[in-house]
């Protein structure tokens, strides 16, 4: 018989109507859902979570139906029926808000994504008596606070009124080009009124006798054929500012190049370099994939032949390609993996295989590290990553409430300067606002 752990008793007898549970990994907010639900129940994921089954098998676990459990590309394409409990799981899908407005009928609007439309039309309509939405990382940045609290009904202004208000409080207007780019406030103060603000209606703790992984950074060396597509690439994308009408860079200017360099260098680090040739005859792009040599191939596969199902994760579809082609030609483990163009039925049968199957290796795509378990892995290895939410729930993928006192491996490869800013800056410093809730 399954009973509520510590932080699961304490929301229940609180017994919220609409709350947001953004407990660690490993807390047992599916559980908690569950407890906390009644009469008719209706759940949304993204595809990944319903195929991770982690409702159905829950529900079993208490001796619960499991309740009808759809994706959010579902719901958009069939609006369903009306419910007593909505259940948004790893909800930050519904958060989208931009920070920017629109102009219509010389009226500003505020932008928000298709789905989230969908979801706040259907609370509207249908006003669900209970409403939970579940994530480990629900806020990535602040914006999605307000989004989240939108939905939930909490606002006390009228939407504009109070987006503005809250915008004005959190974030920092810069100059790119013709329009305004919208900037977080890295202050304490601002992650102070976010943090009063997501706690008077949600819950963000985690539990105290988890005992945190082991992480392990293994550095690799470049080969000389990457450190020249680097060279090459720094050539073809320099920094560019844009002027004002007098010449001048303005103070807080953004290099318009950035991103696109930061994104090409960090895919040579990778092993896989992208590009365009353009074909004079038939005036046609083609698309063209490169496999660079690299030293983190042979660095993957020693964690593998060392760890028990291991799980991969890697942030592009040619580099997992890459990984796979290489474990398979090297080992006679099964490797199988996941990535967001996959069927269901190859996801939910690699799935399966990673969680039951010993010998089992999982290359996962960075964006797909969230709603499934393997209890039987020991370690988690990262070898591209570019987002702290994919990290921070990759990492609980096996390590959860029933196993959280056993302590995991982390391997982080930096594959060099753009991946050591990646996990130096962008992982370790947590400018994802999520890791300010805890």
């Amino acid at each position: 018989m399954i009973t509520p752990n510590p932080i699961q008793a304490m929301i229940l007898a609180e017994d919220p109507l609409r709350y947001l549970i953004g407990g660690d990994t490993g807390v047992g907010k599916t559980l908690l859902a569950l407890w906390l639900s009644e009469g008719r129940t209706l759940v949304v994921s993204d595809k990944t979570a319903r195929i991770g089954g982690n409702f159905e098998r829950d529900a079993k676990l208490i001796g619960m139906t499991p309740p009808p459990h759809i994706s959010k590309e579902d719901f958009k394409k069939n609006v369903p029926e009306a419910c007593d409990t909505l259940i948004l799981d790893e909800c930050e899908w519904a958060f989208g808000v931009d920070t920017n407005t629109y102009s219509k009928n010389k009226v500003q609007h505020i932008k928000t994504s298709a789905i989230h439309e969908a979801i706040y039309t259907y609370i509207q309509k249908h006003q669900p008596k209970r409403i939970y939405f579940l994530s480990a990382t629900p806020c990535e940045k602040k914006m999605q606070a307000w989004a989240a609290a939108r939905l939930l009904g909490v606002l006390k202004k009228s939407d504009f009124e109070s987006f503005t208000l809250f915008r004005a409080n959190t974030h920092m207007d810069r100059p790119r080009g013709y329009s305004t780019l919208w900037l977080e406030k890295d202050t304490e103060k601002s992650k102070a009124n976010v943090r009063k603000f997501l706690r008077s209606f949600g819950y963000f703790g985690q539990a105290a006798d988890k005992v945190p992984p082991k992480i392990i950074d293994i550095h690799v060396e470049l080969t000389e054929e990457q450190k020249l597509k680097m060279v090459e690439t720094g050539e073809k994308y320099p920094e560019k500012k844009t002027e004002d009408e007098n010449g001048n860079v303005p103070k807080g200017a953004i290099d318009e190049n950035s991103a696109v360099r930061g994104g090409v260098l960090y895919r040579i680090e990778c092993g896989v370099f992208t590009e365009w040739i353009f074909d004079d005859e038939k005036h046609t792009q083609k698309k063209i994939y490169t496999k660079i040599p690299n030293n983190y191939l042979p660095e993957i596969l020693k964690l593998v032949n060392k760890e028990k199902n291991p799980i991969i994760f890697a942030e592009y579809t040619k580099q997992i390609a890459l990984i796979k082609e290489y474990l398979q030609e090297n080992t006679d483990l099964n490797i199988v993996s996941i990535q967001g163009t996959m069927k269901d039925e190859v996801k939910k049968k690699a799935l399966h295989d990673i969680a039951n199957v010993p010998g089992t290796v999982l290359i996962a795509q960075s964006s797909m590290s969230s709603s499934w378990e393997t209890l039987i892995g020991t370690a988690t290895i990262y070898a591209s990553v570019t987002r702290w939410r994919h990290y921070h729930q990759g990492m609980g993928r096996n390590s959860r409430h029933v196993n959280r006192t056993e302590e995991k491996n982390v391997y982080r490869l930096y594959l060099g300067p753009q991946s050591s800013k990646i996990w130096d800056g962008r992982i370790d410093k947590r400018k994802d606002f999520n890791d300010a809730l805890r």
